[in-house]
């Protein structure tokens, strides 16, 4: 991988190389300490299992069904020690599992060190998150090619390591200092819909054409947006609903105020942790209820997308004259 950067880029590389690779070692060996205590040590787990899922498809799951004791406490091991998926520079999708965890309390604060390493890791990515150089490549036809890569991609492949899945690194382990009540999963959805201008467009699409030898589809797709009237005109990066997995945590605790039980509603991606010992009893878990997906609203935009780099469409006059609509409403507040 031959890279092509300013004097200043070479040296923001070979400087955060190494505090990359120190803070990769740290996490994965804390990950590794705390999967092999879990193993021996866990008391109490229960993990769900999607049936009839295909993700790839977009197919949802028609139910999920509790892992036995053993299954549970390998998937919930697997799910927290887990970072490389083997998946070559994916860092914008990560596993998840379902589900809840009893240990000892000792136990607790190898995960608020799992969590405080994880917080580490994440730290020396940030001041170059949006950071990007050109590197010499080869397409399919083996013809050279240069592309655009992030530097944090460039560090990680440079350190064997860009199979490593950033989110899942990311991810902290859900703690409550004390055993919950019950825990309920339930599935919300979001969507997000992001826009560009035309100009910004042009501009992004430029940037991509400059550093690639051979894409003429963005190259169409500048003549294409240049062909417009108005520069300005927002473009939407339409996106399907996608499901996220929250889970109601009722606590023991009474709140003053209402004379009831204290309850959180928290991303759940990866099992829920609480301390337990051997004669406590353990929260009642529910699984995820299978809902039917939430009829998606008309997007006031063209079926189809006004360019191929990105899937990027225009809005149809009744949706401009709605977004039109939205901005007057939020100038006045």
């Amino acid at each position: 991988m031959k890279i092509m950067g300013s004097k200043a880029t070479l040296t923001l590389i070979n400087t955060y190389k190494p505090r990359i690779a120190e803070a990769l070692r740290s996490l994965q060996h804390v990950l590794e300490d705390f999967g092999g205590a879990l193993e021996g040590e866990l008391l109490h787990a229960v993990v769900f299992e999607p049936v009839g899922a295909d993700k790839d498809n977009g197919i949802r799951p028609v139910g999920y069904r509790e892992l036995g004791f053993a299954a549970s406490v390998e998937a919930a091991v697997t799910a927290y020690r887990t970072i490389d998926y083997g998946m070559t520079d994916r860092v914008n999708r990560s596993l998840t599992c379902y589900g809840a965890v009893g240990v000892p309390r000792h136990l607790m604060n190898i995960a608020v060190q799992v969590n405080r390493e994880k917080s580490k890791f994440k730290a020396t990515f940030r001041e170059i998150a949006n950071k990007r150089v050109r590197i010499v490549g080869r397409d399919s036809n083996n013809l050279p090619v240069v592309e655009l890569k992030a530097i944090a991609t460039v560090i990680l492949r440079q350190l064997q390591s860009s199979s490593v899945n950033r989110l899942a690194a990311y991810r902290e382990v859900r703690l409550f200092d004390a055993t919950p009540l019950s825990i309920a999963f339930t599935e919300s959805y979001n969507r997000s819909v992001p826009t560009k201008s035309a100009a910004e467009l042009i501009e992004a699409l430029t940037r991509r054409v400059d550093a690639a030898t051979h894409d003429t589809i963005a190259a169409d797709d500048i003549a294409r947006l240049k062909a417009l009237k108005d520069a300005n005109e927002r473009l939407i990066d339409r996106k399907s609903l996608y499901p996220r997995m929250r889970a109601n945590v009722k606590l023991r605790e009474i709140d003053p105020n209402t004379d009831r039980q204290k309850a959180r509603m928290i991303l759940a991606e990866v099992p829920i942790l609480y301390p337990i010992t051997a004669r406590m009893v353990p929260p009642d878990i529910h699984p995820p209820k299978v809902t039917a997906a939430p009829r998606q609203r008309a997007l006031l935009s063209e079926p189809e997308p006004y360019i191929q780099t990105w899937p990027y469409y225009r809005l149809t006059p009744k949706g401009l004259a709605r977004r039109k609509k939205v901005a007057q409403s939020t100038s006045r507040k």
